[in-house]
């Protein structure tokens, strides 16, 4: 839904001309997607260890999947880089990092390992520690 960016994902189901889309409103009701977003888990909830402190272990599968299928979609070359992606982010999270001295403060940090065409071959979530 970001292709399209609105203020909050109720207005794709707007019926307002600035900001409504009408291809989604066809497709499916809000209340139904309201559904999905309250109900979907990507990993069983009682597999997760008591003692586990890996707070993303809950999407670890679908990280996981989306790297299995970077590396099947390989495209041959050698010349790699590892870089780092920061994503903004303005909600509440404890998964989220605080810079005080970056332009933007909040953020989501992520390694990646990409070729020289920009195509992510794998990513991984950090919390480490920012100097």
């Amino acid at each position: 839904m970001r292709y399209h960016k609105l203020p909050s994902y109720k207005n794709y189901w707007s019926c307002s001309d600035d900001l409504g889309v009408p291809i989604v409103r066809r497709v499916m009701p809000r209340s139904r997607f309201e559904q999905f977003l309250q109900y979907l888990h990507i990993n069983d909830n009682s597999t997760i260890p008591a003692d586990t402190k890996y707070k993303i272990y809950k999407i670890r599968p679908y990280v996981k999947a989306l790297n299995e299928q970077f590396d099947m979609l390989n495209n041959g070359t050698t010349v790699l880089s590892v870089d780092e992606s920061m994503i903004i982010f303005k909600g509440k999270s404890s998964l989220k990092q605080y810079n005080p001295k970056k332009p933007i403060k909040r953020i989501y940090k992520l390694w990646y390992i990409a070729d020289q065409k920009g195509y992510v071959k794998k990513f991984e979530y950090t919390k480490a520690k920012m100097s």
